[in-house]
């Protein structure tokens, strides 16, 4: 009865207890995430709307100007003859702001706004005097010619080849240019005698991008912040650090977010109290008007209010089970949860991988029995970690250039402890050493053949500049040291390369062939040298093998998980698709060549399950970009 009292009561409880704060904390992210996109989609939403201030700036201008055409018989326009439109022009704070003629000659809007007076000048003496033609023969007039963005004003400004009709398709409209260094956002018209097709002066206004997306948040915020979320937002100009709306001014963490969001393009801060008030505050740039950063600040007063009401309906039903399981609740803790708590921190340690932890659990139980053998099962994990460390520190810490000769290695192993070993370092001022090896299996033993064969490479002397000999020594010292519990054999390969002429010695120890690699991917060879493995058999020989690089050729030394990759169809990589996929992935720059061979490999293969090791060894022709 006891048992099932227990967990006909408390069990519920705990488990409430749990399910119940999770519930809150999922429900609390799920609502302030809904909060952010909220907050997101206001914003994207004015930002979208950008194109709105140009078309009204394009109607308010194009009625100004037709006004001004209606009463025109010919004559030249003067711009101090109609202020009014000059003054409504002006408070929009153009860039430029010209009136030119068929002379050549041009008026400026204000003081200083003639910038790029000449050019419009000239560009639109030519203009008028295509428009004003009474007929369109040239031939020049409808040649077939392509404006580029970036060549606008020079495709413009030709004196016989203008082709005005791309001109035409600009007019009466506020569109970005690409004049000169700086894109700007311009308008340009036509004024004259329009009935008789007698036109006397162009007009030409260009706007900064910041300008006119400054002016539109300047116009557009307060009808922004009248959202039915209350959702309250901010933007600053880039440039000038003017700030919207212009009747408030943000608090030093709404400049923080301002700051972030022009750095990062977006950012959130789930929680930020401002004047007593608790906030989602969401921050970006938007995607038209790039040069202003916006926050939002979402009020949390509702998800708060949710949130609390949630949370009082489960401590109300949390205390009227507490009536009943509070006499046992102190024994299931004593008993039960004091161990289960024991138990997560010891799997937190495991995530950690602070595997020193140990759980101090004294129970003569069965959960003394799990501590004992979670405390052992961790100080094995210990040992692993050690190991793994160790075999790390036997690989290069960094790559190796030489004279004309640049070598780079690196080696992905698919569990805690591979069998791939590779190595590379100076003989001398003029020669480089490089070893290449696969030991059979994984784990501790395969890590301890490892660092058997990277001490015998420290202590040896000439044999560094003889890779036959370097290998029967290798194999010397691993079939002495095997054993009934370490049967083990390694293929290796071994490289000794003159770093000044590119000439080289080469011996093999049953691994897989080294590919060179010429004409940028477009000639490879695999250097085909045949040995024994090392360790397995007492009876070795190993051979020289001589050969010149030269400028510009790789080697690739490589171990057998890439040729043996299987994809989803249960076919091999193999030599021939090997061959042509570095080919394809060809790269003059050593670790950018490497990154797309193992990225091609991850595409083919439908399970990495293999050590994946390789080193690429360069003649001549230094490269540091791909």
């Amino acid at each position: 009865l006891a048992i099932l009292f227990i967990y006909a009561n408390g069990l519920p409880l705990m488990i409430l207890g749990f399910l119940g704060y999770e519930y809150l904390q999922q429900t609390r992210r799920l609502l302030i995430d809904q909060a952010h996109e909220q907050t997101a989609s206001l914003l994207k939403d004015f930002d979208a709307r950008y194109e709105i201030i140009k078309a009204e700036y394009a109607d308010k201008f194009n009625r100004g100007v037709d006004a001004i055409n209606a009463d025109n018989t010919g004559q030249s326009v003067k711009l101090n003859d109609h202020q009014a439109f000059r003054n409504a022009i002006i408070d929009t704070n153009p860039y430029d702001f010209v009136l030119t003629d068929e002379n050549g000659k041009f008026q400026s809007g204000y003081p200083g706004s003639n910038r790029s007076g000449l050019f419009f000048a000239n560009m639109g003496r030519n203009l008028l005097t295509y428009i004003n033609l009474k007929t369109y023969s040239h031939p020049d007039m409808f040649k077939n010619v392509k404006m580029s963005r970036k060549n606008a004003a020079e495709d413009f400004l030709g004196t016989k080849k203008i082709v005005f009709h791309q001109f035409l398709r600009r007019i009466k409209k506020v569109g970005p240019e690409q004049m000169g260094a700086e894109g700007r956002q311009y308008y340009w018209n036509f004024l004259g005698d329009v009935r008789n097709r007698k036109f006397t002066n162009i007009m030409v206004l260009s706007w900064t991008h910041s300008v006119l997306q400054q002016s539109y948040v300047k116009q557009r915020i307060d009808e922004l912040n009248k959202n039915a979320s209350k959702i309250r937002c901010f933007a600053i100009v880039e440039n000038n650090g003017v700030t919207y709306p212009e009747a408030q001014q943000p608090e030093q963490e709404i400049f923080n977010l301002f700051r972030q969001a022009f750095s990062l393009k977006m950012v959130r801060n789930d929680s930020l109290s401002l004047a007593g008030e608790d906030y989602a505050a969401f921050g970006t740039i938007g995607r038209q008007l790039d040069r202003i950063a916006f926050v939002g600040l979402f009020p949390l007063d509702s998800i708060n209010s949710q949130i609390n009401t949630l949370r009082t309906r489960l401590i109300t039903f949390a205390m009227l089970s507490l009536l009943l399981t509070v006499g046992i609740g102190r024994l299931l803790s004593a008993q039960f949860m004091e161990p289960v708590k024991e138990l997560e921190k010891g799997v937190q340690a495991i995530g950690r991988q602070d595997f020193r932890y140990r759980l101090q659990i004294d129970a003569q139980d069965e959960f003394g029995h799990l501590g004992s053998v979670f405390n052992s099962a961790i100080e094995s994990l210990e040992d692993l970690e050690v190991a793994k460390i160790v075999q790390e520190n036997l690989f290069p810490l960094e790559n190796l250039k030489q004279h004309e000769l640049e070598v780079y290695g690196k080696s992905v192993s698919m569990s805690r402890l591979g069998g791939d070993y590779y190595d590379f370092f100076a003989i001398n001022d003029h020669q480089i050493g490089i070893l290449m090896g696969d030991v059979a299996g994984h784990g501790v033993p395969a890590a301890l053949l490892m660092a058997m064969a990277k001490a015998s490479v420290l202590i040896t002397g000439e044999e560094k500049t003889k890779p036959a000999q370097m290998l029967a020594l290798l194999h010397k010292v691993i079939f002495k040291i095997k054993s009934s519990k370490i049967k083990r054999m390694m293929t290796c390969q071994y490289f000794c390369v003159n770093s000044t002429s590119g000439e080289y010695l080469f011996s093999n120890a049953g691994h897989c062939f080294p590919a060179r690699i010429r004409d940028r991917g477009n000639d490879i060879l695999l250097i085909q040298s045949i040995g024994s493995p090392l360790g397995i058999s007492k009876r070795a020989k190993y051979e020289d093998l001589s050969g010149q690089l030269e400028s510009g050729d790789i080697l690739l030394l490589y171990t057998d998980g890439i040729i043996e990759a299987q994809n989803a169809d249960g076919l091999e990589m193999g030599f021939d698709r090997f061959n042509e996929m570095l080919r394809r992935e060809y790269s003059e720059n050593l670790e950018t060549y490497y990154q797309r061979i193992f990225a091609a490999y991850l595409a083919w293969s439908l399970k990495a399950d293999d050590d994946i090791t390789m080193v690429l060894i360069k003649f001549g022709q230094m490269e540091t970009a791909a």
